[in-house]
């Protein structure tokens, strides 16, 4: 098992990862751009950052509800799609271009956008074991009812939390009232 510090360093390592996966696949998308347009450049650029920027999202948000994590998730495998495969035929395209083979032309853009979604999947999954050993570290400390409490608390809806809340704050002003009428009597 690694520990925290382990899995920080390791973080730095994919982060690195992601970065030459989406700069090689932006590079290769705007090489095929028409060189004297700029503005149709930065257009070829923006697929990979989509398809990335969709897996940051749909990972990195915790879910509130089904309906919205559902909605959420698949805009962003739509978004992901389409900027794949218009990244896909332009890093293709460029690839032939340059004198390859049809075949080595076809497989060159799923190794180059394979490292960077592949890179993005694995740090979404080493900063959320990092989360999961930090909440552990977190709720060790706490008792067993409070751990419990926190666990049932991220299920509830806000009405419930609110009358939670509530009710704590009557049970601490009641608590009060008693002791100054015990102190007063006394």
């Amino acid at each position: 098992m690694r520990t925290i510090e382990q899995l920080r360093r390791l973080r730095w390592g994919v982060l690195v990862a992601v970065v030459l996966g989406i700069a090689g696949s932006i590079t290769l998308n705007v090489l095929h751009a028409p060189s004297d347009n700029p503005i149709a450049r930065a257009i070829a650029g923006a697929p990979p950052l989509a398809v990335f920027l969709t897996i940051e999202l749909i990972s990195r948000i915790p879910s509130s509800s089904k309906l919205l994590s559902f909605g959420r998730i698949s805009a962003s495998m739509a978004v992901a799609l389409v900027g794949g495969s218009i990244s896909y035929v332009q890093q293709m395209n460029y690839v032939r271009d340059l004198g390859f083979a049809r075949w080595e032309a076809s497989i060159w853009p799923v190794s180059i956008d394979g490292l960077m979604i592949v890179a993005t999947l694995s740090l979404v999954e080493v900063v959320r074991k990092i989360r999961q050993l930090e909440e552990a570290q977190t709720s060790s400390a706490m008792t067993p009812v409070a751990r419990l409490r926190a666990v049932a608390d991220q299920h509830e809806d806000e009405k419930t939390l609110a009358y939670r809340a509530a009710a704590s704050g009557l049970r601490k002003e009641s608590h009060l009232a008693l002791r100054s009428s015990v102190a007063a009597s006394n």
